[in-house]
């Protein structure tokens, strides 16, 4: 991406962030940060973002828990600083050793070369961040990407947000902004990984370097049979239908589907309901919604 287009990408999803934290009626953002590139450009942008709005915190939180890279945990305390973020680190090691321990969920949720094990701190990582986020009336930042999105790389439930500034930026492009916002080469350079699971690293797994990876996305949206995309990229056929493949997982995890109904007689029951008396007054709230 050339200066040109990078500036007006950054001035964009700057104003993308200050939006929606004041049309949310914020107090501030949060963002788990884990030390990655992604999260990190993310802390950069909200920053900026935040930097002429008065009052308005942003709070990086860091899950430690067993195997996570502690390389990644010393970057993400220097992101915090560089940034002047309020930085919560949160042991969740007894959690998981209880959820093991009780036996609540299966033991291959435990393998920590496994998607269950994946999911398992994904999803635990959503209930932390959004508890203190609820608590301190935070918009929680996402920092996925379009290529994640893309290729199916989140666990449902387990990469839930307010906001997700980075969705429409394949991994290159955030790689390039990254360069132009000034993040440190260390994490820039680091080699992609989940930063969870003690597996491969996210290239191994998608078969591809993201230089390939991201035109071969980029043309399979275009809806290119894979055939051309072959063509076209030089990617083997078998590589480019295993990304397609991955492309319609997406497509499924990302559906919200429900089951239509419209029952008899509704329109004559709320029409001709009449309230006895008021059951009470509304309560002031700083909770986003409720659950039923």
């Amino acid at each position: 991406m050339e200066n040109t287009s990078l500036e007006e990408a950054t001035k964009k999803i700057e104003k993308f962030i200050s939006d929606e934290i004041t049309r949310g009626k914020y107090q501030g953002a949060l963002i788990g940060l884990s030390g990655g590139l992604d999260s990190t450009v993310t802390a950069y942008l909200t920053r900026r973002s935040l930097s002429g709005s008065l009052g308005k915190s942003l709070t990086g939180l860091t899950l430690d828990f067993p195997d996570f890279n502690k390389d990644d945990l010393t970057d993400a305390k220097r992101v915090a600083e560089d940034l002047g973020m309020m930085h919560r680190i949160l042991d969740v090691t007894s959690v998981v050793n209880s959820f093991r321990e009780s036996g609540a969920l299966p033991q291959d949720s435990f393998d920590t070369q496994s998607n269950a094990y994946l999911s398992l701190i994904e999803r635990l990582a959503t209930t932390v961040t959004h508890g203190w986020a609820d608590r301190n009336n935070q918009c929680v930042v996402s920092p996925t990407n379009k290529t994640e999105f893309l290729t199916s790389f989140f666990s449902v439930g387990g990469h839930v947000a307010n906001i997700f500034p980075l969705a429409e930026l394949y991994k290159t492009e955030l790689r390039d902004l990254a360069k132009y916002l000034g993040v440190p080469e260390k994490i820039i350079s680091k080699k992609p990984t989940d930063g969870i699971t003690t597996r491969k690293t996210d290239e191994e797994i998608l078969g591809l370097p993201y230089e390939q990876l991201d035109r071969v996305l980029y043309f399979l949206e275009k809806k290119f049979s894979p055939q051309k995309v072959e063509s076209m990229t030089g990617v083997k056929l078998e590589n480019i239908r295993y990304i397609a493949d991955r492309m319609k997982s997406s497509e499924e995890k990302l559906r919200f589907p429900s089951c239509e109904l419209e029952l008899e007689g509704r329109e004559e029951r709320f029409f001709s309901y009449k309230p006895l008396r008021n059951v009470g007054t509304p309560v002031e709230s700083n909770r986003r919604h409720t659950g039923g």
